[in-house]
């Protein structure tokens, strides 16, 4: 086998060589497990391109060729990215959905920029599968993907897409600042994932968004649903300390609230979220560890996760909450550990 792009030892030379040896298999649960060991090796794999490629293309196992394009971005990823460009381009024109859709993914993964255009025609494709996966790979381009903001935009009419053109809206920039209102509005969808959709994009755009946005997010704190005062309050502490921290006071006392109904839909937890992203609360929500109530601790737990590397210095009281007796707690100190751990690239001890 000829050399490969990057240094590899005997053994993941011979585990390399045995998994494209398997490529032609007659068994398709053996090529696909063949092709996922290659994904792993990305670019030290390229020897293999041609081979998967081959197989996204025309395989009879339509779980081969998804897991082939996917393997064609990978193998590109820190080696000939263009050359895969090219051959997902290929690929979403093809006449299944899967394989149209995990093309635009894989054009997201690899963010060459040619690849721009196509990607926003597909933002209008009549395969909701496909709009969906082409609003992800335009938000994986970040800040350049700008050119297809208006794309982007029309797609919050549409409700199938809705969630992920507000994440793809927030991941754009000062570009999409001017439509931060808009998204302001659909804090009263009645689908929590759309409303907790708006606070994340809202937090991406934060020290672009203007007074207004911030007035009208300060309404709903006050509304008559629990289930929208919550994800206003974390909409407003993903505004930032400098914008929203008049709210402090709201949401501070949002957290003594006792609700009935899921942990995500009630004010304390919205409000342990907001303030762990408006930053400088770690002592207010530590103290709050001490409620007698198990929602609450672990809604806290949720909000020092909040925190990036601010939130390092909480870590040791997030390690106590993994002996709570109550099964709640335990799972919500571990989920914030591990938010922690991926916030701050491993520096969480």
């Amino acid at each position: 086998m000829a050399s490969l792009s990057v240094e590899l030892t005997e053994l993941d030379k011979g585990s390399l060589s045995d998994a494209g040896q398997k490529l032609a298999s007659a068994d398709p649960q053996v090529r696909l497990r063949a092709v996922s060991a290659i994904a792993e090796a990305g670019s030290a794999a390229a020897d293999f391109f041609p081979h998967v490629l081959a197989l996204a293309r025309a395989d009879s196992s339509l779980a081969v060729r998804q897991e082939a394009v996917r393997t064609v971005a990978s193998i590109g990823i820190g080696g000939n990215a263009r050359q895969a460009a090219a051959a997902l381009e290929e690929l979403v024109v093809a006449e299944e959905g899967q394989i149209r859709a995990a093309a635009a993914r894989g054009l997201g993964a690899l963010r060459v920029v040619e690849s721009l255009g196509l990607l926003g025609r597909l933002l209008a494709d009549p395969q909701m599968l496909v709009r969906e996966a082409a609003l992800s790979a335009v938000g994986a381009f970040g800040t350049a993907g700008s050119p297809e903001l208006q794309g982007v935009v029309a797609n919050l009419d549409v409700p199938l897409v809705r969630v992920e053109a507000i994440g793809t809206l927030g991941k754009l920039g000062p570009s999409a600042a001017g439509h931060a209102a808009a998204l302001v509005g659909f804090l009263l969808d009645s689908d929590v994932r759309t409303r907790v959709a708006v606070a994340d994009a809202l937090l991406r755009l934060r020290s672009h968004v203007l007074d207004d946005v911030v007035d009208r997010v300060g309404e709903l704190l006050h509304h008559q649903s629990d289930r929208f005062r919550a994800t206003a309050a974390m909409a407003m502490g993903s505004l930032g300390e400098a914008k929203a921290g008049q709210h402090k006071r709201t949401l501070l006392k949002m957290l003594r609230e006792n609700t009935i109904g899921p942990a995500a839909l009630s004010p304390a937890f919205g409000a342990a979220i907001g303030l762990g992203r408006l930053g400088g609360q770690g002592e207010e929500l530590l103290r709050h560890l001490a409620s007698k109530r198990p929602e609450v601790r672990a809604a806290i737990c949720e909000g020092l996760a909040e925190m990036g590397a601010e939130g390092l210095h909480y870590q040791a009281r997030l390690m106590e909450c993994l002996q709570d007796p109550d099964e709640r707690i335990r799972v919500a100190a571990a989920r914030s550990l591990n938010k922690l751990r991926d916030a701050t690239a491993g520096k969480l001890s």
